[in-house]
């Protein structure tokens, strides 16, 4: 468990790290890639030094302990002996089966927090296994007092819910857990809301995240895209790749005028301060704070 930079959000946990990506290709301005790369072992265990994108191998791993041992940055500069590696295997989906133990997992916060639940993964991508999911949901539904956040590009993968969360799918994780999909334009969000509204029936808390906005978004797409959601989230690119897109103001107003239409509270994130240039609108749904 760690403190988040999220604005809203007071941890991050993350037994579940990586991601293949859509398609199979990671996005452009996936900020989580970066992250996992800079900080993983450019060492395998055979002592191999590997340059580029660390060990990444296109393979899903499981870690039962922390890795400590010498470690190369992206550089190809030797770390401190004995740093702690979060991330091995650089952005390949890795199941930390230590982050379990008492001392890192939800139940180890006893004040009633929010807690973001693998924001360096995409949990519900097919390429996860049901077992490591089932194990993330068991560890939260052990701890009630905490809010959670799940959020994916893949909402697809929402159709497991039932069966994954299995006899753990009662009021207190309809209550507590909410699972969001995340949308950059309008392709990306009319085909990611119809998954969502499939899947996630009104049992459960519904959620989108519109990050990194790059272009305009009309929410109410052939009259049907909304009828879950009950909570927006807006962002901005904060890369720095060549061609990134920085969101026009009237693509974000728009958005904030369609959340007051639908009565659905609405969160400008700080990387749209400039964008907005006004008091940001930082709103909750009922039952998140």
């Amino acid at each position: 468990m760690n403190k988040t930079g999220v604005e809203y959000a007071d941890y991050s946990w993350n037994p579940i790290t990586g991601c293949f990506g859509p398609c199979g290709k990671l996005c452009a301005y996936c900020y989580a890639a970066g992250i996992a790369r800079r900080f993983a072992v450019n060492k395998r265990e055979d002592g191999t030094v590997v340059r580029g994108k660390a060990c990444e191998e296109g393979e899903i791993h499981v870690l039962d302990f922390p890795v400590y041992m010498g470690a190369y940055d992206d550089k190809g500069k030797l770390c401190a002996a004995g740093a702690r590696s979060p991330y091995p295997y650089g952005f390949d989906p890795t199941f930390h089966n230590y982050r379990f133990l008492p001392d890192d997992a939800p139940a180890s916060v006893k004040k009633s927090s929010t807690i973001f639940v693998g924001d360096m993964a995409d949990m519900f991508g097919d390429w996860i296994p049901d077992e490591w999911v089932q194990a993330v949901f068991e560890a939260c539904a052990a701890a009630p007092q905490h809010k959670y956040l799940f959020l994916t590009k893949h909402p697809g993968g929402y159709n497991r819910l039932g069966y994954l969360l299995g006899a753990h799918e009662r009021d207190d994780i309809a209550r507590n857990f909410f699972f969001g999909f995340t949308a950059s334009d309008q392709r990306d969000f009319g085909w990611r809301a119809t998954l969502a509204d499939t899947y996630l029936t009104p049992y459960y808390h519904h959620f989108a995240s519109l990050e990194p906005l790059c272009g305009p978004i009309t929410l109410d797409f052939d009259g049907a895209g909304c009828k879950c959601i009950e909570w927006i989230i807006v962002g901005a690119d904060t890369s720095n790749r060549k061609n990134r897109v920085v969101p026009r103001r009237d693509w974000v107003k728009n958005i904030v005028e369609q959340c007051r239409g639908y009565g659905v509270p609405v969160f400008l994130k700080d990387n749209l301060r400039d964008v907005w240039a006004a008091d940001l609108i930082q709103e909750y749904p009922e039952g998140l704070r």
